[in-house]
């Protein structure tokens, strides 16, 4: 739109004595560059009374594309506003304005606003770029509502604000569940090696429903140190601790293979907690290397809860690793005596079809006898017989006849035709 100077302040007068939302909006998005007196105008009109929310939405929207900074208190009022469409364009414009002024006022209705519109505040607080923005939101929290506090919580949590951290540890303290179950969800974002003598306290104090997270907190603090020196610290407070069952779980997470050593040994060698928490800290383990000992309690177990939890672990540590195809197949025909039900034995058979080992497809063959078994059994067979062609001889040229009678899924006629 090509207007001259002298003609751009008869433009927007003439827009917004219109009132006509769509045509302002429209008129504002191309006017010809912005002055002190296209300011003043647009904050006047935006100032009255009678003018209606939708003219002051996109008044509002138009000074924040601007950058016009001035703006911020009238801005800020209409947060006010029962006008849901005006409030979303208030919070959006302070948001995009970014001062201080401009975030102050988005903060300080945490402590006011309904639950909408401390979500929607929320929302722009994650991503708004103000460095004074932690300090923010320490000063609004005692102020501001249950929902408020929560927010704040989420929000020192969603951007990492570790200068923040005193605040989420002491809403330990708060008997609102919802901001305490918030602030043990916060601690692993905002914790570094130097809250790991607070964590700990946390974590031997706190009820059993804060501590999967207090133990998250604990891990992400001590990802600051080396495994030497976590590993250092996690043995002297367990040795120091009536709680040694609260730190298997560091002990997993750190992943050494001294850490595995210790956990099998003191599986072996304890009860009681110490005991169920060593196993919950293998079945938790990362790598391959957590398969012998899973393996060995299977061997000797007779807890049919933890007999299963391990097979359940072992399927897709096996199944995931980078070992190879043979070793694979080697493990989990070791793991089939073990399976505690058809669906766990189903998804060896399925596992076993993947691996392209000719013991694998002589191991799946007899369970086409077994009518819960047999399908994934003969899908196994068929994919490990076409997956390498030297494994056709007399012996397998049965166990394919055989898949071709098994097979009764909606797609064997075309598996048969494969055979």
């Amino acid at each position: 739109m090509n207007v001259s100077n002298a003609n751009k302040s008869k433009l927007l007068q003439n827009a917004l004595k219109d009132n006509n939302a769509v045509f302002l909006t429209n008129t504002l998005n191309f006017y010809p560059g912005v002055d002190k007196k296209s300011i003043g105008t647009v904050l006047n009109k935006l100032k009255s009374k009678n003018t209606s929310p939708e003219v002051k939405t996109s008044l509002v929207y138009w000074l924040a594309k601007n950058q016009v900074t001035a703006s911020v208190l009238q801005i800020s009022q209409q947060l006010q506003s029962p006008n849901e469409m005006l409030q979303t364009a208030a919070i959006k414009s302070l948001s995009q304005l970014g001062t201080d002024a401009a975030i102050q006022a988005l903060v300080s209705r945490l402590s006011t606003g309904s639950p909408d519109i401390v979500k929607k505040i929320s929302n722009e607080l994650l991503t708004v770029d103000n460095k004074n923005l932690p300090g923010y939101l320490a000063t609004a929290y005692p102020l501001s509502t249950s929902e408020g506090k929560t927010a704040i919580l989420s929000i020192l949590s969603s951007r990492q604000m570790t200068g923040q951290s005193s605040l989420v540890y002491s809403q330990f303290a708060s008997t609102d569940k919802n901001i305490k179950s918030q602030a043990a969800k916060s601690l692993a974002a905002v914790s570094t090696q130097e809250n790991l003598p607070a964590l700990f306290n946390l974590l031997e104090t706190s009820e059993p429903e804060y501590i999967p997270a207090l133990q998250n907190a604990v891990n992400s603090a001590l990802s600051y140190l080396t495994p030497e020196e976590q590993s250092k610290m996690i043995t002297e407070k367990m040795n120091s601790s009536t709680k040694k069952y609260l730190y298997y779980n560091a002990l997993a997470n750190i992943g050494t293979p001294a850490e595995l050593n210790k956990i099998t040994d003191d599986y072996k060698n304890l009860s009681g907690s110490n005991k169920s928490a060593a196993f919950e800290a293998l079945t938790k383990w990362k790598t391959f290397d957590a398969v012998y000992s899973l393996l060995d309690i299977l061997r000797s177990g007779t807890d049919k809860s933890e007999m299963n939890k391990a097979v359940e672990t072992l399927l897709p540590l096996i199944a995931q690793s980078d070992k190879n195809d043979e070793v694979k197949a080697l493990y989990l025909r070791e793991l089939m005596p073990f399976a505690q039900n058809n669906s766990q034995k189903n998804t060896i058979l399925r596992n076993l079809g993947n691996t392209r080992s000719y013991k694998a497809l002589l191991f799946v063959a007899p369970f086409m006898d077994n009518a819960a078994l047999k399908e994934a059994a003969a899908q196994a067979a068929m994919n490990l017989a076409l997956s390498n062609t030297s494994f056709l001889d007399e012996g397998t040229a049965k166990i394919l006849e055989k898949v071709n009678k098994t097979l009764s899924t909606p797609d064997a006629g075309y598996h048969r035709e494969a055979v």
